[in-house]
């Protein structure tokens, strides 16, 4: 058996190529990006420094030989990395990561076909026409999508629902292709051609259906966590300190920003802190209103050796995000033994035991969020116990399981005849 994988960036698709390997199963990985003798990736490596080179470090996969990777339109992968950290070039980005997206899934189909593979992974967002050639050409070959996130058709619905509750358009100026006819029909139309899809939570599960899969095809296999990296740290008693969160991730209304601090903004800074490890632009909107507030600290983007530290001298991780599909954030928080308040989109809410190791909260209600945050205002000797349940969750959920799930579920898929 042959199993062609692909991914134009990285994500997690390093861990799916070891799940493939363990599998016995693994044919070639192919990719943009990659940081292997003779590329330009590892040529420009050499140019960078400080944060900007512990990030081209990460684009080689421990698990994979050179002979393993194939790469193409690797200069359009490394003008779209570079487009991406140029604020005023935002709108550039997203039309260039969407035409690299489909000029790589074509190539990439075109290569299945050749190499006639039994099966071949593709990533959400960027199969587009793709797994639709594959089916014209070669309707024998399997294909398969890996979800990272809740299909944006199912998301758009929840930010309709947050903007009319609350009255804002937030939304509609950050995601503003969301709400364009084409792009929707484009990711359901996508859908059509694929005959299995790999998903890491229930909510990526219950966005499929919404978007007309039927749930025979949907394979849920949650992602891990490196539990060496992200180490446990016990949780003291501390009543006679600020209560002090961490949030992780971008700036945007999408993570849910707008409801968590404007909540947070009404206490003070001996009662709550929170620091958020996440890259901002100056112009934001949410940056913008909250940046002169005391007990709110923008940090922005931060490598994860100094982020493991950030987790272990706070009290809660918070994720009150409005779309996701299953954020590692939470798995490395609750490795660290930091129990975690997360909304019921931020998929992790699959390994969390309320009052256990954290707690869910329903995204859509600042009600609820407030009435959570001050559950550990007023229950803060609990956490202790619940960052020793945090830990116990989080070695539950390794990447070694990941890899031995995801290798069984695929092998089921290939002996099904």
């Amino acid at each position: 058996m042959k199993v062609l994988l692909a991914h134009p960036g990285k994500q997690h698709s390093f861990e799916t190529a070891k799940a493939l390997k363990d599998a016995g199963v693994f044919y070639k990985y192919i990719t943009t990006v990659y940081d292997k003798e003779g590329s330009l990736t590892h040529m420009f490596k050499n140019l960078l420094r400080g944060k900007n080179l512990k990030k081209a470090n990460t684009r080689n996969c421990p698990y994979l030989n050179d002979d393993d990777v194939i790469q193409i339109y690797e200069w359009c992968g490394l003008l779209v990395l570079l487009v991406s950290k140029i604020p005023f070039l935002s709108k550039l980005y997203f039309h260039l990561n969407l035409s690299l997206s489909n000029y790589f899934a074509d190539k990439v189909a075109k290569i299945a076909v050749k190499e006639n593979v039994d099966a071949i992974i593709v990533y959400d967002g960027i199969s587009r026409k793709g797994t639709e050639y594959i089916k014209k050409h070669a309707p024998q070959i399997k294909t398969i999508m890996d979800v990272s996130i809740s299909m944006r058709p199912f998301m758009k619905a929840n930010f309709e629902k947050d903007m009319d509750k609350y009255h804002h358009n937030g939304f509609h100026k950050e995601d503003a292709y969301l709400w364009k006819a084409m792009y929707e029909n484009v990711i359901r139309n996508e859908l059509k051609f694929v005959d299995y899809f790999f998903a890491p939570s229930n909510v990526v599960a219950r966005s499929l259906e919404y978007c007309g899969v039927e749930k025979e095809k949907i394979i849920i296999v949650p992602y891990g966590v490196d539990i060496s990296k992200f180490k446990f740290y016990s949780k003291e008693f501390k009543n006679n300190k600020p209560l002090k969160f961490i949030y992780v991730g971008q700036i945007s209304y999408r993570k849910g920003l707008h409801h968590l601090l404007k909540i947070l903004a009404t206490y003070d800074k001996d009662t709550v802190l929170i620091s958020l490890a996440g890259a901002y632009k100056e112009d934001d909107n949410i940056y913008r209103t909250f940046k002169n507030i005391s007990n709110i600290n923008f940090m922005g983007y931060v490598t994860r050796d100094v982020l493991a530290k950030e987790y272990q001298t706070s009290d809660v991780f918070v994720l009150p995000s409005l779309g996701e599909g299953f954020a590692m954030v939470i798995l490395e928080a609750l490795s660290t033994g930091t129990p975690v308040l997360i909304s019921n989109l931020a998929g992790g809410d699959d390994a969390i035991e309320n009052y256990q190791n954290g707690i869910v909260y329903d995204a859509l209600s600042e009600d609820a969020l407030k009435e959570k945050i001050d559950w550990f205002l007023n229950n803060r000797d609990k956490i202790p116990e619940m960052s020793m349940k945090a830990r116990q969750t989080a070695l539950k959920y390794t990447w070694d399981e990941y890899h031995k799930k995801y290798a069984i579920e695929l092998k089921k898929i290939l002996e099904d005849e």
